[in-house]
């Protein structure tokens, strides 16, 4: 902590007139000047690109940039997308190029906008796209890749139509239709089967219930085979 400042003691204070201090510095020199009216300077970067997505459309946002640097007015813009961030920011000459011929610069500090409708774009519900710019001055000097913007393209559900309404109640009405054909051939097929199984299994009971009878009599002895084509009824033998 500073200490506390000493009390002015008017006593001893003298007035005394304006005055100045100067200090001799080093001398340096310009060895390679630009020649005189010529263009160095590209435009400046630009830090401020915003992207937003609203009513179908992409609109971009910028601050524009200078002639040279932050100084008058660019010529032209160009403006580059991707959905890879790192492909736009790696290699954005050979990226996507928006159409910005109705986007004439303003001079430098003025806000800029660009709208882009989604349907110049084959995208699809959900993609990220990330956008670029750069500023081109009228000698073709291109200034840095501005930072990069993305924006989600969300497309809204749109609510069926009466027409709409219309072509689903007559897909389901056809689709009753058919199903129903289906639903009668499907149970006339079964009945068939049914049928033929109830008729299969009736006729074995019944041979099943011949041979069962006949080997009943004949382990009592009502019937026993003889020679010959002829079946001859035996009594049975009493026990004396």
């Amino acid at each position: 902590m500073n200490p506390p400042k000493p009390a002015v003691r008017p006593d001893i204070m003298v007035p005394v007139e304006a005055f100045s201090r100067t200090k001799p510095g080093q001398t340096f020199s310009i060895t390679k000047q630009p020649p005189e009216n010529s263009d160095v300077l590209p435009p400046c970067k630009i830090n401020d690109l915003m992207a937003v997505f609203e009513n179908q459309t992409v609109r971009l946002s910028w601050t524009a940039p200078g002639d040279d640097l932050d100084k008058g007015t660019a010529a032209e813009y160009k403006i580059k997308m991707g959905e890879n961030v790192f492909d736009l920011r790696d290699s954005f000459e050979s990226a996507f190029q928006v159409n910005p011929t109705h986007v004439t610069p303003s001079p430098a500090g003025t806000r800029e906008e660009l709208e882009q409708p989604i349907e110049g774009m084959d995208q699809m519900n959900g993609t990220i796209v990330y956008f670029a710019i750069c500023a081109v001055d009228e000698n073709g000097l291109m200034s840095e890749m501005s930072n990069i913007a993305q924006v989600a393209i969300i497309e809204p559900l749109v609510p069926a139509g009466p027409e709409l309404k219309v072509l689903l109640s007559q897909d389901n009405g056809e689709d009753s239709d058919s199903d129903s054909d289906s639903n009668d051939g499907g149970l006339g097929s079964v009945s068939v089967v049914g049928i033929a199984v109830t008729t299969t299994i009736l006729s074995v009971c019944l041979v099943l219930g011949l041979i069962g009878l006949f080997m009943h009599k004949r382990e009592q002895g009502d019937y026993t085979l003889r020679d010959g084509p002829e079946v001859e009824r035996v009594p049975m033998a009493s026990n004396v």
